[in-house]
């Protein structure tokens, strides 16, 4: 059993999880969640960051950005990362919103990015991007 199989377990969840391509997701999407795997990923230790899945974060990220600009998904939703695993692989980005928009300019400069939460019919959007709360005032 993958980890995402575990993990949907340990939810209490049952549904059906697919291994697939990106390419394929849609095809399954009706009957089960498509999880495209991706290479290096660590054993599911829920609350436990480790430095070892960096790679593989980074990688997921980069691999999810090149399938939804080549039209093969529809967009694209991050979770939470974890910043001080992937600094130490050497990720030079504050945050994966900057991230994401460098892969989006395609080598050119990148626009400045938003970063917007939803949760319902609720849309936010911050008026700060990556500013500790003490350095607000001074922006």
């Amino acid at each position: 059993m993958w980890s995402s199989s575990r993990r949907a377990q340990r939810l209490g969840l049952s549904f059906d999880i697919v291994a697939t391509r990106a390419a394929e997701a849609g095809a399954v999407f009706a009957d089960a969640l498509p999880v495209v795997p991706v290479e290096g990923l660590v054993s599911d230790h829920p609350g436990k960051a480790s430095p070892l899945a960096a790679h593989a974060v980074i990688q997921s990220i980069a691999d999810a950005v090149e399938a939804t600009l080549a039209g093969t998904c529809r967009g694209l939703v991050t979770g939470p990362i974890h910043k001080a695993s992937l600094y130490h692989a050497g990720f030079k980005h504050p945050g994966h919103t900057e991230f994401l928009a460098e892969l989006c300019a395609g080598g050119g400069v990148p626009k400045l990015p938003v970063m917007m939460l939803a949760h319902g019919g609720l849309r936010a959007v911050p008026v700060t991007i990556h500013v500790p709360i003490k350095d607000v005032l001074d922006c």
